[in-house]
């Protein structure tokens, strides 16, 4: 993973962590347990998170992301990728940057209603 281009991504502590910058829909040849972030580049070496979540393994997670549509939409064209075994730091890490940057594919409206279908306002057909 060390031949891909860093960055260093700041969570509501101030700490930086340490992320391998992907194109989307590349494979890793083995388990790859961490953090992942879908993001976009707004000019040379300036980032935008679009979805943030962790993992036990990023190849099987990116596979068929319920997200897909979302990070598509918002324009994320790569995936940034820390590695990180203990799963405990990984939902720690998760929860503090996604408070951090409150990634818009996190925040929509989608995942909150998934979250509490009791928010869901439908029309007359349904929908």
């Amino acid at each position: 993973m060390n031949k891909s281009p860093l960055i260093y991504w700041k969570d509501k502590s101030g700490s930086s962590h340490r992320f391998w910058i992907y194109p989307r829909g590349t494979k890793f040849n083995e388990p790859c347990p961490g953090i992942y972030i879908y993001a976009r580049e707004t000019s040379p070496h300036k980032w935008v998170p679009i979805y943030i979540r962790q993992t036990e393994n990023v190849n099987v997670r990116l596979a068929n992301h319920e997200q897909r549509e979302c990070v598509d939409h918002n324009g994320a064209t790569h995936i940034h990728v820390s590695i990180i075994t203990d799963e405990k730091s990984r939902f720690t890490l998760e929860k503090n940057l996604i408070e951090q940057w409150k990634p818009v594919c996190n925040t929509q409206f989608g995942l909150i209603a998934k979250a509490n279908p009791d928010v869901v306002v439908r029309d007359e057909k349904g929908e």
